[in-house]
């Protein structure tokens, strides 16, 4: 099942192809078993090879499982863990939820109230919008005009009051996920929400309240009409919406509309560009200003690619790298030199982040020149995050610089993992353990300093996943006091994150636990090795992990089921059977501890929850 090492190409097609007597592309997974969901029978058709030993002691088996990782990391941690939603059957129930969830809210957010919200999320969270909007005082004329015109019409809007409506609410539903909740309970009656929901805590009465402003805000932008009359506000709301769990709640309604934001904000580029060309300041300006909410954009919608996104347009963006060697030759030029925005430095940040994680999930090794080129860069970016303004007084500064050196820091984190993964560098474990720590830091500095606020933004627990999951995973095979501390540091920081946080916060501890439960299974049994392959139920259970993902996400049977008679003989949905493998050999014992656990700990509960 695992070996020493996981080959990069394959020397005979995977058996999955062989079955099937299909072309295989020999790569380890191979498109086809990609395609299919079957990534983990194709990686263990390519570990099983004949003739190989091993020494027990040296633990043979765990380069293959960090091999395997990166497959486990992107199906489990990235793609079912926030990118993989449970879909209603009934479209017209979802549409009437939102319906009633915005009549319900509109009627109850008094004037005064929005204003007192409105307040908070411009003194409070103002990097998180102000690169997206102008005059901000605008926003107050807006919100009094909204008030106004809802006492007078009721719902009889067009579609430009419909644009007001849906970005005043983007930035409400905003706040209201930040904001304390002393504050929450000051502008909302939460008597009103208790009749309307069974839980008592503070946290979850703010969350079902996020959800009731965010469900409004959506509802808005679909009565936009933003197809055939397109305005900018709708690009700005969904950037502000971008800064709630909301992506990740609801991937697909979500991605809908980035890409249509994204689109718009081509389309309006080429149009300011000509403008600027011709030295109208008005067109420069404009121009300027559709720059940050593209790289915002971009930003988002790197962080939202998977299966579930086929369309990407940040790939127009070159990579840092190509010219990293250039800058550095170059006479008369500091590469520290402070990047004139905070979007442009995000995005290059994340970059940099995009860099190494096109290597999850492919089987490609990363170059050493690729890896050094990353840690010059992050080392720059470090120095760039350093120089931001630091402004003890303003919220908003010190928010900047806690992301980008939480962002800087996740990259360096993730550069020391590909080196301990594919080229078993002793030293890449002391610095992994170091920059989880340095990232644990950040994390506590911000409540130990009243900045909780901070820690509610959705790339803390996204970015967190993936230091918790990993070390949790490498605890299963290594005992060490260091692993067993770091492991200990994540779960205590994990229980007490912002429960705002919700379904993912929840699921995030649910994933831990079952990491724990399999340390505990290994230890009950041994290894076994047959013809340099490693055997046991914890192997088995989390390669089961990555195929029930891999075929949650899988829509090619979704997409073909209305080909009916087009193919004749082709019965979509029954071609994903496993096929025979040598663990099933190995006794019932052996499929009845694997089939125990997954019926107790289903992986599917992050999904179905």
């Amino acid at each position: 099942m695992f070996q020493r090492s996981l080959p990069v190409k394959s020397k005979s097609p995977c058996s999955v192809c062989a079955k099937r007597k299909v072309k295989c592309d020999r790569l380890v997974p191979c498109g086809h078993c990609k395609k299919r969901g079957t990534e983990s029978l194709c990686i263990q058709s390519a570990t099983r090879v004949k003739g190989q030993t091993s020494d027990d002691n040296d633990k043979g088996y765990l380069t293959g499982l960090l091999h395997f990782w990166q497959s486990y990391e992107y199906w489990v941690p990235n793609i079912g863990l926030f990118k993989t939603e449970k879909l209603e059957a009934n479209n017209k129930l979802v549409l009437d939820v939102l319906q009633k969830d915005a009549e319900f809210w509109e009627y109850n957010l008094t004037e005064e109230g929005s204003n007192q919200l409105l307040n908070f999320t411009v003194e409070n969270l103002g990097t998180l919008f102000f690169g997206c909007l102008g005059d901000l005082s605008e926003l107050f004329k807006m919100l009094e005009k909204y008030h106004e015109g809802l006492v007078r019409t009721g719902d009889k809007k067009g579609s430009d009051d419909c644009y007001t409506k849906a970005l005043l609410w983007s930035i409400l539903a905003m706040g209201i996920y930040y904001a304390p909740y002393e504050l929450v309970s000051n502008i909302i009656d939460i008597n009103l929400v208790q009749e309307n929901t069974s839980t008592s805590m503070e946290e979850e009465i703010q969350l079902h309240i996020f959800n009731g402003f965010v469900s409004t805000a959506i509802k808005s932008l679909y009565e936009c009409n933003f197809l055939a009359q397109p305005d900018i506000r709708f690009i700005q709301s969904v950037i502000i919406i971008s800064t709630t769990p909301y992506p990740f709640l609801k991937p697909i309604i979500f991605n809908g509309f980035l890409v249509n934001a994204i689109y718009l904000t081509k389309l309006l580029r080429t149009g300011t560009a000509n403008q600027s060309r011709s030295e109208s300041l008005i067109g420069s300006i404009a121009n300027e200003a559709l720059n940050r909410l593209w790289y915002r954009l971009c930003s988002c919608d790197y962080i939202q690619s998977g299966p579930n996104k086929a369309v990407e347009f940040h790939r127009e963006i070159g990579t840092l790298l190509k010219h990293a060697a250039y800058l550095e030759d170059l006479p008369n030029t500091d590469i520290f030199k402070e990047e004139d925005n905070f979007e442009i430095l995000m995005w290059k940040i994340l970059s940099l982040d995009r860099d190494l994680e096109q290597y999850l999930n492919n089987g490609l090794k990363p170059p050493p020149k690729t890896l050094d080129a990353v840690q010059r860069e992050a080392e720059i970016y470090m120095q760039k995050v350093s120089a931001l303004e630091d402004d003890r007084i303003s919220i908003n500064s010190q928010f900047e610089r806690f992301l980008g050196f939480f962002l800087v820091n996740t990259i360096l984190w993730k550069l020391q993992k590909l080196q301990l993964i594919f080229y078993e560098n002793v030293n890449s474990l002391p610095k992994i353990i170091n920059y989880t720590q340095v990232v644990i830091k950040l994390i506590v500095n911000n409540f130990e300093q009243g900045r909780e606020t901070f820690n509610k933004h959705p790339l803390i627990i996204y970015n967190l996943s993936r230091f918790a999951t990993f070390l949790s995973f490498y605890h299963i095979f290594d005992d060490s006091e260091d692993t067993h501390n770091i492991v200990l540091d994540l779960n205590e920081l994990i229980v007490n994150m912002p429960p705002i946080l919700g379904v993912k916060l929840v699921n995030l501890k649910y994933l831990i636990m079952r990491f724990t439960l399999l340390k505990k299974m290994l230890k009950k049994g041994t290894v076994i090795e047959t013809n340099g392959t490693y055997f046991h139920p914890v192997f088995k259970i989390l390669q089961n992990d990555v195929t029930a993902m891999s075929r949650e996400n899988s829509k090619i049977n979704v997409l073909l089921a209305g080909l009916g008679s087009l193919i004749p003989g082709r019965s979509f949905g029954d071609d994903l059977e496993d096929d025979e493998s040598t663990e099933d050999q190995l006794g019932e014992e052996f499929q009845l501890q694997v089939s125990e656990f997954e019926d107790q700990y289903p992986i599917r509960e992050i999904i179905y929850r």
